[in-house]
């Protein structure tokens, strides 16, 4: 790619806001350097936060995509089926 503009980056992590802790800010962080740089991002989790049972929806947050899927849960193993549909749905440019 020449240059930066139309650039999509999808950030795939467990959780995102409201959702708090470092990896959640550090996404966060990442998809606001980015836009200021008119690189899109887009955030791929799950759609709740922690141990919490209350479902979060899609949606924007602070200008953000966020898409949650959901997911089986096996205690530390998280298991979602809806992440390759969405990478394919999406076509980021990048996955992080």
């Amino acid at each position: 790619m020449a240059s930066k503009e139309g650039i999509k980056v999808m950030h795939i992590t467990n959780h995102f806001k409201p959702c708090t802790g470092g990896v959640e800010k550090a996404v966060e962080i990442f998809c606001k350097k980015m836009k200021a740089l008119s690189i899109e991002s887009i955030v791929l989790c799950l759609n709740t936060c922690g141990k919490s049972k209350r479902k979060i929806k899609s949606g924007i947050v602070d200008g953000i995509k966020v898409i949650r899927i959901p997911y089986l849960d096996f205690g530390i193993y998280k298991i979602s089926f809806g992440v390759l549909k969405n990478i394919l749905r999406e076509r980021p440019d990048i996955l992080h």
